[in-house]
């Protein structure tokens, strides 16, 4: 058994007026409790009644011998008293309240008379158990022993044993009394109900909304918590440097974003390492030393090296603080860490009056800029310094927009420290870039704010600001991307619903001209009749320049650049097309050309068709190419659907899936990997279900759906899980009943109106489904069910927008991965089953009966129900055996165990005791239903008839002993060999019957005066 905490130190500090209710569970929790308080109202001069009921009161005064108390002494002196229930709340066989609070006052009365300094009660509340004239009136009197212990020298511990007492009992008992000891541990009752709100009413009302009112303050502290939370962790993020909160055990709770750049590792490999594996091997006793100084004196620094993912040797600067809960215990420890690779900074004691935010900033990678009246440097922190690449020395006194602000943006620094020298508002924050002294241009984000004097005149400006420029780069590339993304999406689309290359052509020209800034260009496909390049996209300027009138012009020859990428079908790209060697010169009749970029259209190594463009604002770079080669990939296919459009009408849409797949791959991938880990530590189907169901929203996010399940007894497919919109649909249907059942593959379904539809859609049907039937080891276990989601606009048309390729093969793969998690916990299960199951007939075995009997008497007893148990026996097995042999003796043994587990209820439990012994446990059945029942079995039994190699076995009979609880056993023990016993008897009168137990001897009460009956 698990020892149960310490008791809470708030017993020990318990005082006169205070009211405690003590539900307890485990014995060792009720000794340690009831020690510590006893002891303590002994030790503190205190008169101690303890009233006894479950525990004797020997077993109570061996409590406090065992904790080293001499409790012969008290005893004696009349300061440690036992009573039982009988002296206390029985007097007169019957329970009065107020009875019973009057004894309470005379008690602490005399208590104080015997200069004793407070009366210490606590009583053992299970004489309500016995039902006693009164015993309802237990809450009116525990609410009115409040008001009495308020004004009183007198405290109390009414104890309740969680095992004994019915839940609905032990509510109302929280609901009256202030503080509730659970175990060992005490709580602050916020469910007690005052005595003016509960006496002679049902507490019920208050008790509610006292739930109500603590439902209310829970969710608004969740929700504060989970605000306090998002703005931690935002602004823990800001911080360039390595942030870490540990526990006292050196466990991360809390980090922030740089801990994962700057180590490389993802969060789940962060979580799951112990912190001294991020610090090199040397400096591991460091790291160690420094955590415990800082435990000890609250803070420490420390200097080592965290070695990458990649086994970089990172060199760190670290200071710990101590941090402590609202009790000032310590809690956890705040690290923080600076990378001292790039910035060897020799660190100067700081000066004292330097305040703690500013030291917060130096640490932070923000840059403290003064300036007087007259625009000059009289301040800057140490990370303007690195950042401008100067010493303070070359900085102070220097006027700042001339020395360190490019003339661009001098005018625009100038009016800010103008409108702030006048008091006007507006110019507070501004971004704009600063010159460092090797040239670099940074980009800052300032936050400015006027300094003025003790006279309240302008004195000077004070300014903070972050180098933003990387994170500027990063917009711009993501900007680019996302435009990037977006014209690949738009010219996929244009492939997919739009039948002419033409417009397909156009529309990729000008998302390639826009994202490239090119000023001219072309898209182009090759005839496959004459093998000319055909350009209808040629732009307006260019044919202008060319003087040509058709649009649609067929080029014979191409000279230049355009015709290396056509003749060597590879991509070219130049900023300087003057000086490239695979130019042959610009062809007469053409535009000349600054910078150039093309790309090949190629399907399967043949040439098809060319994306040129020419003459852009900036220099191409290395994200043009990879565009403008994708588009020339797409364009290609693009041309090649055309070409067998007859052929292949369904391309677009397979096109369409493919593009969304690429998008989508990495992340479906993930979900898949992540689903299958937890899935491998499901324990039950139950549990597995959870993950599936979640895992399968994420990944069919704009689609409803459900899995199905194979119910063997039923014949039916059931419904396991479910997501979205699928109400309509059948919650249970046969296997005739799904198409992808019944062909064992796939069944998707595009549009409804058409094609074989399978009959447990339900009303109103779904635009478009899918069905995956979910096989593993060559058996069909269910089926995932995928549909178009009724309540969005867009939902006739999600299927068909997602593939169905793409969608097909995810479907396929998370059905893959739901049978094979099946199959393994099914066998799991199936092996649990078969330890428990005769290999013969599939009844329980022995150990099932003996631990379920065990269970069900534990529970009979609590419930006051009965309990039945037969043991049965065929007769003359040894000589059916003899005559008919062994296999037949099986075939009448798995007879018999089809007909008892048919002939008995589901609560019932039949399992083979042993050769061809049965037994028979009827929880809740009396002695006259389980005889009942038995007899009806044998008079089945004896009609039935067993073929055996086409013979007809003689009527088989059987002998039975039947016992009951409390009647005839106590124990499962005693049970089972009274009906043993019982069983005997039959086959000793003569077989085919069945005999009911003697009657267990109980032996006779006490008499009323016998000394032994005091629990004293």
């Amino acid at each position: 058994m698990t020892e149960p905490n310490a008791p809470s130190p708030a017993i020990l500090k318990m005082q006169p007026g205070e009211h405690f209710c003590c539900i307890y569970q485990m014995e060792a929790e009720h000794r340690s409790l009831m020690t510590l308080y006893l002891r303590s109202g002994l030790e503190q001069g205190q008169k101690v009644i303890y009233v006894t009921d479950t525990h004797s009161a020997e077993t109570v005064l061996d409590y406090l011998k065992e904790g080293g108390l001499q409790v012969e002494p008290f005893l004696e002196s009349g300061q440690l008293v036992l009573m039982n229930a009988f002296d206390s709340y029985l007097r007169g066989d019957e329970f009065e309240p107020d009875a019973m609070l009057e004894l309470l006052r005379q008690e602490t009365q005399a208590a104080l008379d015997e200069g004793y300094s407070a009366l210490r009660m606590t009583e053992e509340m299970t004489w309500l158990l016995r039902g006693l004239p009164g015993s309802d009136k237990v809450i009116e009197y525990e609410s009115k022993l409040n008001g009495f212990l308020h004004e009183s020298a007198c405290m109390s511990v009414c104890q309740f044993d969680r095992r004994m007492f019915e839940a609905e009992l032990l509510l109302g008992v929280i609901a009256v009394h202030p503080k509730v000891i659970l175990g060992t541990e005490l709580f602050e009752n916020s469910f007690y109900v005052s005595p003016h709100q509960i006496l002679g009413l049902d507490p019920a009302p208050a008790v509610l909304e006292n739930v109500f009112a603590e439902m209310r303050e829970k969710q608004a502290a969740r929700q504060a918590l989970v605000e306090q939370e998002n703005f931690t962790s935002s602004a823990l993020d800001v911080l360039t440097d390595v942030f870490v909160v540990l526990d006292m055990d050196a466990h991360i709770l809390l980090k922030n974003a740089a801990v994962n750049r700057v180590t490389g590792y993802s969060e789940e490999e962060i979580h799951e390492m112990p912190l001294k594996r991020f610090f090199a091997e040397e400096d591991v006793a460091g790291f160690l030393e420094s955590f415990s100084r800082a435990t000890s004196e609250g803070r420490s620094c420390f200097s080592a090296n965290l070695v990458a993912k990649n086994g970089n040797r990172i060199p760190m600067e670290f200071q710990v603080a101590l941090l402590r809960d609202n009790s000032g215990n310590p809690s956890s420890l705040c690290v923080l860490g600076r990378d001292m690779t790039e910035h060897a900074i020799a660190r100067a004691v700081l000066r004292e009056e330097r305040d703690v935010a500013e030291m917060y900033l130096d640490l932070a990678g923000v840059i403290i800029l003064v300036l007087n009246k007259d625009g000059k440097v009289t301040l800057i922190n140490r990370h303007g310094c690195d950042l401008l690449e100067c010493g303070e020395g070359e900085i102070l006194g220097v006027v700042w927009c001339e020395a360190f602000v490019p003339e661009e943006s001098r005018e625009d620094m100038r009016a800010i420290f103008r409108h702030l020298q006048r008091g006007e508002q507006g110019f507070d924050y501004c971004e704009d870039y600063i010159r460092a002294k090797n040239g670099e241009l940074h980009l800052i984000a300032w936050n400015n704010i006027a300094i003025k004097n003790g006279g309240g005149d302008f004195a000077g400006t004070l300014s903070s600001g972050m180098d933003i420029t990387e994170l500027r780069r990063d917009q711009e590339r993501l900007a680019w991307q996302a435009e990037a993304n977006a014209a690949v999406a738009d010219v996929s689309a244009a492939m997919l619903s739009l039948a002419d290359i033409d417009d397909v052509a156009e529309i990729m020209l000008d998302r390639a001209q826009q994202l490239t800034r090119s000023g001219d260009g072309f898209v182009a496909y090759i005839d496959p009749t004459t093998g000319f390049l055909v350009s209808p996209t040629m732009t307006k300027g260019t044919w202008e320049a060319r003087q040509m009138a058709d649009k649609r012009a067929v080029f014979e020859k191409f000279g230049g650049l355009w015709e290396w990428v056509l003749n060597n079908r590879e991509p070219l790209m130049t900023n300087s097309p003057g000086e490239d060697p695979r130019s042959s010169g610009v062809p007469q009749g053409q535009i000349p050309i600054k910078r150039f970029l093309s790309v090949p259209a190629l399907v399967r190594g043949a040439l098809v068709g060319q994306i040129a463009l020419a003459n852009s604002s900036r220099d191409y770079e290395q994200r043009d190419l990879e565009l403008i080669t994708s588009m020339a990939t797409h364009f290609a296919m693009a041309i090649e659907r055309q070409r067998m459009e007859q052929d292949i009408k369904d391309a677009r849409d397979k096109l369409q899936v493919w593009v969304q797949e690429l998008e989508q791959h990495g992340h479906e991938l993930s979900l898949l990997n992540e689903m299958g880990n937890l899935l491998q530590t499901c324990q039950t189907i139950g549990e597995a279900n959870l993950v599936i169901g979640q895992f399968a929203e994420r990944l069919f996010s704009r689609l409803s759906g459900a899995i199905y399940y194979d119910n063997k007894d039923s014949g039916l497919f059931e419904v396991a899980t479910e997501w979205g919109t699928t109400d309509e649909a059948e919650a249970a249907f046969s296997r005739n009943d799904c198409w992808a059942l019944r062909r064992g593959q796939l069944h998707y379904i595009k549009d409804t109106h058409t094609g074989l539809l399978c009959t447990h859609l339900g009303e109103p049907k779904p635009a478009s489904y899918i069905c995956v039937p979910m096989i593993a080891q060559s058996e069909t276990l269910g089926v995932l069910h995928l549909r178009c989601r009724s309540d969005e606009p867009t939902g006739q048309t999600l299927v068909a927008e997602d593939g169905p390729e793409h969608l097909n093969e995810l479907a396929l793969s998370f059905s893959g991965h739901v049978a094979l998690a099946l199959v393994n916990l099914r066998l799991k299960e199936i092996l649990s089953e078969q330890a428990l199951r005769d290999g013969l007939t599939g009844v329980y075995n022995r150990r099932f009966m003996e631990e379920s009997l065990a269970r069900e008497i534990a529970k009979a007893k609590r419930s006051l129900s009965p309990l039945s148990v037969v043991m049965l026996d065929l007769d003359h097995f040894k000589m059916f055996n003899d005559e008919f042999g062994h296999e037949a003796g099986d075939i009448l043994l798995q007879k018999l165990a089809g007909l008892l587990e048919s002939s008995f209820r589901e609560v019932d439990v039949v399992c083979r005791y042993g050769g061809e012994e049965f037994v028979l446990m009827l929880p809740g059945a009396s002695l006259d239903y389980a005889r009942r029942r038995t007899e009806e079995m044998q008079e089945s039994l004896r009609s039935m008839t067993v073929q055996y190699r086409g013979r007809t076995l003689r009527a088989l009979t059987i002998s039975a002993g039947l016992a009951t609880l409390p009647d005839h056993g106590l124990t499962g023990e005693e049970l089972l060999k009274a009906a043993d016993t019982a069983l005997y008897r039959a086959k000793n009168e003569g077989r085919d019957r069945l005999v009911i137990a003697e009657p267990l001897t109980v032996p006779e009460e006490p008499a009323s005066g016998d000394p032994s009956h005091s629990a004293a």
